[in-house]
């Protein structure tokens, strides 16, 4: 193992810690989902087969299971009807999908910059939602571009925003309609990852950055949550809590498998509480998203039952 993942560092909650045991943990899974003859560790341009040795360059066909941007591990299941945690393209464009505007539990926009009158502006959008003053999110549609909090004192405070805004903005989103999404800021407890296979939340866990599936205490499902993320508010058992969360986010997976218009049969959806109840906080790729105190092997064991 040592020879294919970086060390980890002997103090949880700094990243190279987490980043170590969740590739260690997902290396288990895939071994436990498609045996050890089906399972190669890909670095630096060359794949070892872990049941034969064998060595050779990864060709066309193979499957990662592991987190896009790690540079330690990623490993290629190549088993033939193995179905692989791919990146569902269409999880990116969950800002325009009615199962999440309708449960944000917060107003939104979906605006632009500099579109001349082809589409509804992120200063229009801003003043819309904090006419008295307030604190907004935008975030790009595009995964991982760009993410923005401010305050916002008042309608003339919203163009002073957007200026400071279009400095971090690539160049290809201005003119670019519905590239944002603009947000109330609302408060938002107890966040929960849960991941999804076929329509079904297969396992979970808390918003916890130094958790890892290691310090999971029970499963599927793990009851350990903070209240506060941002803060780092102390570490809480609330399976009451997460059964809410679960049940919300299974209610939400339903309906994307049985609504039009949504193709995704592997993603991780992130919920919270909010002051009216559960609320979607954003869906993500499986293989872009941490694993907190969650059961990857048993995301690995569903994923494979979708073989053909």
């Amino acid at each position: 193992m040592a020879a294919h993942v970086d060390p980890a560092f002997a103090t949880p909650g700094a990243g190279d810690y987490e980043d170590f045991f969740e590739d260690a943990t997902r290396l288990d899974a895939a071994i436990a989902a498609a045996g050890l003859e089906n399972v190669w560790l890909h670095r630096r341009g060359e794949a070892k087969n872990l049941a034969t040795g064998e060595v050779k360059k990864p060709g066309a066909g193979w499957q990662p299971w592991g987190v896009q941007s790690s540079n330690s591990l990623n490993m290629a299941v190549i088993t033939p009807g193995f179905h692989p945690l791919q990146v569902e393209l269409d999880v990116d464009r969950y800002p325009h999908w009615n199962v999440f505007q309708q449960n944000a539990g917060r107003r939104l926009h979906l605006a632009g910059v500099g579109l001349e009158g082809a589409g509804f502006e992120m200063v229009d959008a801003i003043r819309d939602l904090v006419a008295d003053g307030g604190k907004i999110v935008v975030k790009t549609v595009q995964s991982k571009k760009g993410i923005w909090f401010n305050e916002i004192s008042g309608p003339d405070d919203a163009q002073r925003f957007v200026d400071d805004a279009i400095m971090d903005i690539a160049f290809h989103m201005l003119g670019a309609p519905r590239a944002f999404l603009v947000q109330q800021h609302v408060t938002m407890e107890y966040e929960y990852r849960l991941f999804v296979v076929d329509g079904q939340v297969v396992t979970g866990a808390g918003a916890i950055e130094e958790h890892t599936p290691i310090d999971a205490t029970c499963r599927p499902f793990n009851n350990a949550v903070r209240k506060n993320r941002a803060l780092h508010s102390p570490i809480e058992d609330r399976p009451d809590i997460v059964d809410e969360l679960v049940y919300f986010g299974q209610h939400i997976a339903d309906e994307i498998k049985a609504g039009p218009g949504v193709n995704l049969t592997r993603y991780v959806l992130d919920v919270a509480i909010g002051e009216n109840g559960p609320l979607i906080v954003e869906f993500n790729s499986m293989l872009n998203s941490g694993l907190y105190a969650s059961d990857p092997t048993a995301v690995a064991r569903k994923v494979n039952s979708l073989r053909s």
